[in-house]
């Protein structure tokens, strides 16, 4: 790897953009496992694999921090390459990378596109099972999806070629949610039952080898929206339920460990949000308390409330975490604001709701925190 070179992908609607990088790449952070290959999976301790990307937000803590320096102004950097979608397929999953710096794209309308660095289209998959909403995953040469129809399927990397396709239910929500998998299980948020729902309320995992059903965890009161699992890579997995509540469950068993979040939440609370595990064993979490935007913090061992801050605005975005430039603490950044509609002629149409981007929430944590 090191005469490789680390593009940053910009994706637009129908479009993907790559800008060459002001140096080499350094090595991938974490795992042993090279795209294509699933020989070794189950024998690495990092659970993600050995890729730049593998899911959304990047690490399976969800921080969405990364060790790579990318331009400071894109708009004096010329793109290397430019790949343009022949078909109206939505692009809204965050893109993948592997060891090897190839590109995993995904669109709405049941597709994934593997490209090469340079921009080359190596193969791509069309689903069977409808169109996919959420953000795939990467983990020990497979690739990992969803579709609405309730389907989990697993992708070779190298080859594109279907591995397994299970249905786990008859409908999933069409919210952008993210795929989990970590220590060989897969998980995914979907519906049960069906009619009458519009949004996930439980999840279910399944083994990454062969999609064997492992567990089941069922909702009661609440729903997930924007299903985003998060992991200090220890066998367990923290979410946030779409209203403020947050859990942490055994990856192998699904066994609840513990049950925290905003106590007097009301299932009329609603947000996009989800939790972050900070590599300081602090659960970051943005949710909405009512009228008003709130981030709350907790103790990765026993989901103990740590502090809670308003930020006034609603808040519907999860936090990224790390080390800013100039100060020597973490922080927490997140944008605050009602989620931005669609295009002006839809909402004339439509008449949907819609609203436009607030501003972003920039708080130092102090030691400890």
């Amino acid at each position: 790897m090191s005469s490789a070179r680390l593009a940053l992908l910009v994706v637009l609607p129908w479009a993907a953009v790559a800008l060459e990088p002001a140096a080499a790449a350094p090595e991938p952070l974490d795992g042993t496992c090279p795209a294509g290959d699933r020989s070794c999976a189950g024998a690495s301790a990092t659970p993600a694999g050995k890729y730049y990307w593998a899911n959304q937000k990047g690490d399976l803590n969800r921080t969405g921090l990364s060790a790579h320096a990318v331009p400071f102004d894109l708009r004096r950097q010329a793109p290397a390459w430019r790949w343009t979608d022949p078909e109206p397929g939505v692009i809204r999953a965050t893109p993948l990378i592997d060891d090897r710096l190839n590109l995993y794209v995904s669109t709405i309308n049941g597709r994934v596109i593997k490209l090469s660095p340079e921009g080359s289209v190596l193969w791509t998959y069309r689903s069977k099972y409808g169109v996919q909403p959420s953000v795939p995953a990467l983990m020990d040469g497979l690739l990992f999806g969803n579709t609405r129809k309730g389907w989990i399927y697993a992708l070779d990397m190298e080859t594109g070629e279907e591995v397994w396709a299970v249905q786990a239910s008859n409908g999933t929500g069409s919210d952008t949610a993210s795929m989990f998998a970590a220590s060989g299980v897969v998980v995914a948020a979907t519906m049960m039952p069906v009619e009458g729902r519009e949004t996930n309320n439980a999840l279910v995992a399944l083994s990454s080898h062969d999609g064997a059903h492992k567990w089941t965890h069922l909702m009661t009161g609440f729903n997930i929206y924007n299903f985003q699992g998060a992991s200090p890579g220890d066998g367990t997995m923290v979410f946030m339920d779409s209203s403020g509540g947050v859990y942490r469950l055994n990856l192998e068993t699904g066994a609840m460990l513990w049950e925290s979040g905003v106590a007097d939440r009301q299932a009329s609370f609603f947000t996009t949000a989800a939790a972050v595990v900070g590599p300081n064993d602090v659960v970051y979490c943005v949710s909405n308390y009512g009228d008003n935007g709130i981030v709350h913090a907790y103790n990765l061992s026993d989901g103990k409330p740590l502090w809670r801050t308003n930020v006034t605005l609603d808040a519907m975005q999860a936090v990224a975490i790390g080390r800013l430039a100039g100060s020597e603490g973490l922080s927490v950044v997140f944008g605050i604001g009602t989620n931005p509609g669609h295009p002006m002629l839809f909402r004339m149409i439509y008449r949907g709701f819609y609203a436009f981007p607030g501003i972003f929430w920039l708080l130092a944590l102090t030691s400890g925190c």
